[in-house]
């Protein structure tokens, strides 16, 4: 009895620390976790980056589009550089800690070596809710060597964002318009020229001579026509009878 008593107590035991070490392990979990852009390390003194938008040199961007930026990283230095990956971020101008959109992680895994120059194509997706005001944008990019972890923030600068153009805009009616009046030629040319004799043909050239020469054409209907040659008749009779 005093066996199964002891026996009791031991499970009991293991339990309450099997209980008391499951909390512990999940917040060391939760500590080992780290967003790429928090606490990043320092770039590396040899690798020299620019940044390039081939669609927005002037970095104003349209709110929902797909923007692509270039990164070009050159190795000054005497080690070999493993890009892991790229990453960005839309924040506020005014507290760089106000994220507003954090830009997917983009892998690589590209090695450059000494001498050696890369370019990397970074895109993301401009939210369609943000508003047309001016951000900060950082995009950051991240390489290994040998011994230690770098990354270089290869673009930290403010950007406009502004709602893009209908796509009805003046260009596009324009376009259309001419594009309606060319056919709408073309039609009428192919009808004169194939069928000279017809009413549409002549009415044309009657039309084209009256503009060129300045005429006036007055058509008068068939009772009009009548009543002329009555009044001309009437005037004939009164000079015979004199």
């Amino acid at each position: 009895m005093i066996g199964n008593l002891f026996l009791l107590l031991a499970i009991a035991s293991c339990s309450l620390v099997i209980l008391n070490a499951k909390p512990e392990s999940s917040s060391e979990e939760q500590r080992a976790f780290k967003h790429p852009l928090t606490d990043m390390p320092a770039p590396a003194e040899d690798i020299e980056t620019a940044h390039y938008f081939p669609a927005y040199s002037d970095q104003k961007f349209p709110i929902g589009q797909n923007v692509i930026s270039l990164c070009h990283l050159s190795n000054q230095g005497n080690s070999v550089y493993n890009v892991t990956a790229i990453m960005g971020s839309l924040n506020s101008p005014f507290d760089f800690r106000h994220h507003f959109q954090n830009y997917s992680y983009r892998p690589f895994g590209v090695l450059i070596k000494p001498g050696e120059e890369i370019s990397l194509k970074y895109g993301f997706q401009l939210h369609p809710e943000l508003e047309p005001i001016e951000y900060q944008l950082a995009i950051t990019v991240f390489y290994d060597s040998e011994q230690q972890s770098f990354s270089t923030t290869f673009f930290n600068q403010t950007v406009e964002l502004y709602f893009p153009s209908s796509e009805y805009d003046f260009e596009t009616i324009s376009s259309v318009l001419f594009s309606f009046v060319s056919v709408l030629l073309t039609i009428v040319v192919t009808i004169v020229a194939c069928f000279p004799d017809s009413k549409f043909s002549s009415m044309f050239f009657q039309a084209a001579t009256v503009k060129s020469t300045g005429a006036t054409i007055t058509r008068h209907d068939q009772d009009d026509e009548d009543t002329w040659v009555a009044v001309q008749n009437r005037k004939a009779k009164k000079l015979s009878a004199k």
